[in-house]
């Protein structure tokens, strides 16, 4: 997977990429190959992280993606949204939980379990 400079992107071009790596995932994970869920996972932290560090923080954006078609970008954008849209984020999560999607319902648990028990403190 090549490295892409993320600074020079703008925001909807960053959203466009996380969904493209979100999807990578879930096929990598389909598949159980580890290795390439391991590299699209560190490519979606990278883009949050630009994101995180634009004025306003722009994670905010992702909230946009709680409608997309595909299940592992809304389940992303929900975790990754958890300190700039708390509310939207935990009912994005409690909405993949109901629907037992898998992995990502799993996934959803796990967060807000930690979550509540402030295991997890978003930042």
């Amino acid at each position: 997977m090549k490295r892409v400079d993320l600074h020079s992107m703008s925001v909807g071009e960053l959203l466009l990429r996380y969904i493209e790596l979100a999807t990578q995932r879930e096929r990598a994970e389909v598949r159980s190959l580890i290795a390439e869920q391991n590299r699209a996972i560190r490519e979606i932290w990278r883009i949050e992280d630009e994101l995180k560090l634009r004025p306003g923080d722009q994670r905010i954006a992702l909230t946009s993606l709680f409608d997309h078609p595909n299940r592992q970008v809304r389940c992303e954008a929900a975790l990754a949204t958890a300190y700039v849209a708390p509310v939207a984020s935990r009912r994005m999560l409690e909405t993949i939980i109901r629907l037992g999607w898998e992995p990502q319902s799993s996934q959803a648990r796990e967060r807000l379990m930690n979550l509540d028990s402030g295991f997890f403190v978003p930042s």
